[in-house]
C-alpha cells in the first residue's frame, strides 16, 4: 500500500512520551510516564479512521472535517513517515489533547498508528 499525499495542512505537531513501568505503593509493576518532559518530537499526517472504532462515534455525527483535517470521537489514524521508535500504548500529545497508541501497522513507505484519546 502506498500512502497518497496529504495536505499540508493536516500534519500537526505531536509529542512522544514512551512507556516505562515502575512500582506503585503496593509494589505492583505498573506503567509509568515522564509527562514533564517529551522523549521525542515530530509531525505527523491524520485522517479518519476507516476500520477501528471503539468510541461508537465516527460514523454516528463523531467525526468532523476542518481545516486542519479530519477528526472523529476520541480516535485518530496517524500515518508516520519517519523513522522514529514508537511502541504500542505509548503516548502522544496533539493539539492538548492525549492519545495512546493502540495498534501499528506497518508499510514499506510509512506505519499507521491507530491512537485512543485518554484525556
Amino acid at each position: 500500500m502506498t500512502l497518497s499525499p496529504t495536505p499540508a495542512r493536516w500534519t500537526r505537531p505531536f509529542a512522544l512520551y514512551r512507556r516505562r513501568t515502575g512500582l506503585d505503593s503496593l509494589g505492583n509493576e505498573t506503567a509509568r510516564y515522564d509527562m514533564s518532559a517529551p522523549d521525542a518530537t515530530g509531525e505527523m499526517d491524520f485522517q479518519q479512521p476507516k476500520s477501528w472504532n471503539t468510541a461508537g462515534r465516527v460514523g454516528s455525527g463523531g467525526a468532523q472535517v476542518d481545516e486542519t483535517g479530519e477528526r472523529s470521537g476520541g480516535i485518530l489514524e496517524g500515518y508516520l513517515r519517519s523513522a522514529l521508535a514508537v511502541a504500542a500504548f505509548d503516548r502522544l500529545q496533539l493539539d492538548g489533547a492525549l492519545y495512546e497508541v493502540r495498534a501499528i501497522h506497518i508499510w514499506p513507505s510509512h506505519r499507521k498508528l491507530m491512537l485512543q484519546r485518554v484525556a
